[in-house]
């Protein structure tokens, strides 16, 4: 096989494992303290650890909020068999090698027909590494989800287009771990349309219309109305789409997001002009590129559906409205909920700026990788992780929780114990405390 990257394919024996090593030192470095410091975040409190504690096995199969997390209940489920001080930390540092298997998979040889050169791929995983949200999605179980969701994203678009069992059995676990993954199903219609094999149609039947069903009757607000929510937001969903198209396809990339932050606080007008003006050059990059259009049209068709999960947060998440609307001025949209956008283009602009540095002369190739470097500083605006607080509490109220825990496994354990106002983070999180109960058996 033809050497064509030089000294890192040379070396990728060992390199391969430098890299997702880099990766997590990156995340860590970005947000420490859930790595150091036990302390729960939100969901991870009520829903994982206490729910695990009281209900056990069976927590396994629990939705919160109407979605399947599988893999993070399985984790906090483990987690059970070691002291309970140190839980947190094994719920953090989970997600983070979940999350360096997520930005690391994108390496992989299965897809050089995306961008060809590994050291391209390499760098879009970092990029991965600090996108919109990730000192959030990459330390807690309720948002891991993201991640795998990422992941799933890449298998579907990993090389050659085969649909074996390991690989379903594999996605009908993510499936079942994140429920987000659900918006993936046209891509996997799409794929089946390409390859006319049969295996994608198992997949679909299987995995992603159970997945689909389950996510699209359950529960969905916090503790209020069963079923799909906010029917009324369905009429503005066609506008958010639309202003996040141009926000994220091309303002983000190659303005920044404190520029495009302030083009989204400005009028229609303005806003408007600015995302059309931007599409031009965006369309005579891609001409220029002569990117295959079978490509083009998958990675596009990847970035669409997942686009499409700010409908289904104005759908589904009425608190969250205000924060994915262009009047709130952010070009973040609440960090968390633009992640997997802002992902798929990072995928997308990479298979075309690289596809378009193969058609410049030997002279003018060097763009290509000055292009990058600056949309690698636009995203170094999220480098700046949300720093968790501290949980002064924690020892104490671990070894309450430990003692209860040791006396109810030796019998000694009569009546329920509840240990009360145990701090998490963020503070607006149940007013930033939880209890936890301890029955005897």
């Amino acid at each position: 096989m033809k050497n064509d990257n030089g000294w890192l394919e040379r070396n990728w024996s060992w390199t391969k494992y430098l890299y997702p090593a880099l990766i997590g030192v990156i995340i860590f470095a970005r947000n420490s303290t859930p790595y150091t410091t036990p302390g729960f975040w939100a969901e991870d409190s009520v829903h994982f650890f206490g729910e695990s504690l009281e209900l056990g096995v069976s927590a396994l199969r629990s939705p919160v909020y109407g979605y399947h997390f599988f893999l993070g209940r399985l984790v906090a489920f483990v987690a059970t068999f070691f002291p309970v001080y140190y839980t947190p930390l094994f719920f953090s540092w989970s997600c983070l090698i979940v999350a360096v298997v997520a930005c690391y998979y994108f390496a992989r040889s299965g897809f050089e027909w995306i961008v060809k050169n590994r050291a391209y791929r390499i760098w879009a995983g970092f990029l991965m590494s600090f996108g919109p949200g990730t000192g959030d999605l990459f330390a807690s179980l309720c948002n891991m989800s993201s991640a795998l969701t990422l992941l799933a994203f890449l298998i579907l678009l990993e090389k050659p287009f085969t649909m074996s069992m390991r690989k379903i059995l594999v996605l009908g676990f993510l499936a079942f771990s994140a429920g987000q993954i659900f918006l993936l199903t046209p891509l996997v219609i799409y794929l089946w349309y390409l390859t006319c094999e049969k295996n994608y149609l198992i997949l679909l039947g299987f995995v992603f219309l159970p997945v689909t069903l389950i996510n699209f009757s359950g529960n969905h607000e916090v503790g209020t109305r069963v079923g799909l929510l906010n029917y009324e937001n369905i009429k503005i969903i066609p506008i958010i789409l639309l202003e996040n198209f141009f926000i994220r396809l091309v303002e983000v990339p190659f303005l920044g997001a404190r520029v495009t932050g302030w083009i989204m606080s400005q009028s229609n007008l303005i806003f408007w002009l600015t995302g059309i003006a931007l599409l031009i050059p965006a369309h005579w990059l891609i001409r220029a590129s002569k990117i295959e259009k079978q490509k083009l049209k998958i990675l596009f068709l990847g970035f669409l559906v997942m686009l499409s999960s700010y409908g289904v947060i104005a759908i589904a998440r009425k608190y969250a409205l205000s924060q994915i609307t262009r009047g709130s001025g952010d070009s973040q949209w609440s960090l968390r909920y633009s992640f997997l956008p802002a992902i798929s283009v990072f995928v997308l602009w990479f298979a075309v700026l690289t596809e378009w540095q193969s058609e410049l002369k030997t002279k003018f190739k060097k763009v290509v990788p000055l292009i990058l470097i600056i949309m690698t500083v636009h995203s170094l605006f999220y480098w700046r992780a949300r720093w968790w607080r501290r949980p002064i509490n924690w020892t104490q109220a671990s070894a309450q929780i430990q003692k209860a825990l040791d006396a109810k496994r030796s019998g000694q354990l009569k009546d329920a114990v509840v240990i009360q106002n145990i701090e998490l983070f963020p503070e607006y999180w149940n007013q930033g405390v939880f209890l936890v109960r301890i029955r005897p058996n």
